[in-house]
């Protein structure tokens, strides 16, 4: 590899990526137990596939669970699509879900207006 091959308390490894959204960077991937080059050949297709396809549909399923979410700031908007992704976009009364149900009510209430 070209470049810095480590720091003190740090090292650089092949195989990682910066998620890049809309021109904003929203998280990494990275991959390893092989030879660096060929770490980097599936980190670039996982990259690939979360961009094009999962990431479109984790953002449609947050508009569909937090209406006017995709007006909101894109760190906040970003949180949303995160927790969605994590949690599934069900907004119920269950214990795990309430603090989605809040955050959809005082979304929902904010807009209205």
């Amino acid at each position: 590899m070209k470049g810095v091959d480590s720091l003190e308390n740090f090292s650089l490894l092949g195989g990682g990526k910066a998620l890049i959204y809309n021109g904003e960077i929203i998280g990494g991937i990275g991959v390893s137990g092989g030879h660096y080059s060929h770490d980097e050949i599936v980190c670039n297709a996982a990259y690939s596939v979360f961009i094009n396809k999962t990431l479109p549909v984790y953002i449609n399923q947050t508009i569909t669970a937090f209406p006017y979410s995709d007006k909101l700031p894109p760190d906040a908007f970003g949180a949303l699509v995160s927790l969605v992704f994590n949690r599934g976009p069900l907004i119920d009364n269950t214990d795990r879900r309430r603090e989605m149900k809040k955050i959809k009510s005082i979304s929902c209430k904010q807009n209205r207006h």
